[in-house]
């Protein structure tokens, strides 16, 4: 039988999701509310806020908040305000 540690099994779980984001991205905005909203809960497990931090500074989310942002910014702009 194949032994993992906690740690691995972590990780996998970690990059599984963010293979799984990358696919359908419509996925990122309510992955991020949720995982930010679990970030809150004070009863929330150490190990369980460290797996939400691996996934939100992930590069593909990063990258899609990034855009997100910059349109939304340049809307304002052309728009002339909120």
């Amino acid at each position: 039988m194949l032994s993992l540690s906690y740690e691995t099994v972590r990780l996998l779980a970690g990059k599984a999701l963010v293979k799984l984001i990358k696919r359908w991205s419509p996925m990122i905005s309510k992955c991020v509310i949720t995982l930010t909203k679990s970030l809150q809960d004070s009863n929330a497990e150490k190990y369980a806020e460290l797996g939400f931090c691996s996934v939100l500074v992930s590069q593909t989310v990063l990258k899609h908040l990034s855009t997100v942002m910059i349109k939304h910014f340049l809307k304002i702009v052309f728009q002339g305000g909120y």
